[in-house]
């Protein structure tokens, strides 16, 4: 099995359908959450401000209501207040879906666009922890918190995408555990956890 580079497709979008500015100059009110989502009155403009005190990168992800990536961007702005402007002026009345991915938060908003305005209720946004993978030496450790039972599958690949090590964690909500790989030979492996719907990679060197 070869790896297979995922690219996203800027789908049937100019730059002029979808404008990513910078909105510091907008009041924004932090408290609660880290990430903050609403719409502006009366326009078809969302607005995202995420508290980032650690200086994490954030991902931005639009989708459509098939699931379809229309828009993704990766932010690594140093700062301890991430804020973005979303016009979306040129969409198509529908429904669709804002992601906000912090650290190893993943922060979910449906919303409907209507020809004047955007419809957004904050009961039905959610936030899923991701998977996450830390080497240490030829250990790998690997925590997952799930809100229901899933298994979590866990590969390494090897340079070639071969299949090297899989261990399959049955109906499991949480797993704290770490894996041995002292065994492997010396080189670059790709290590996936694959925990309910979400999927996590990291790169390790042994």
């Amino acid at each position: 099995m070869k790896f297979r580079i995922v690219f996203i497709l800027f789908v049937a979008l100019s730059i002029s359908a979808i404008s990513f500015t910078n909105a510091s100059n907008l009041p924004v009110v932090l408290s609660g959450s880290s990430v903050k989502i609403f719409a502006v009155s009366n326009s078809k403009t969302l607005m995202v401000s995420v508290s980032n005190n650690l200086n994490d990168a954030i991902e931005i992800e639009l989708n459509d209501a098939n699931g379809h990536v229309l828009y993704s961007e990766t932010s690594v702005e140093k700062v301890n207040t991430f804020s973005k402007r979303l016009n979306l002026n040129n969409l198509d009345a529908g429904y669709y879906t804002l992601v906000v991915k912090k650290n190893l938060v993943k922060t979910i908003q449906p919303f409907e666009l209507t020809e004047t305005s955007i419809k957004m209720s904050e009961n039905e946004r959610k936030e899923k922890y991701l998977p996450n993978i830390v080497q240490k030496g030829n250990k790998v450790d690997v925590n997952v918190l799930l809100n229901k039972l899933s298994d979590v599958n866990v590969r390494v690949y090897d340079i070639e995408g071969r299949l090297v090590f899989e261990q399959i964690n049955k109906d499991v909500q949480d797993l704290h555990k770490r894996f041995d790989l002292e065994k492997l030979a010396v080189g670059v492996y790709l290590v996936e956890v694959i925990a309910g719907d979400e999927t996590q990679y990291a790169t390790i060197s042994l």
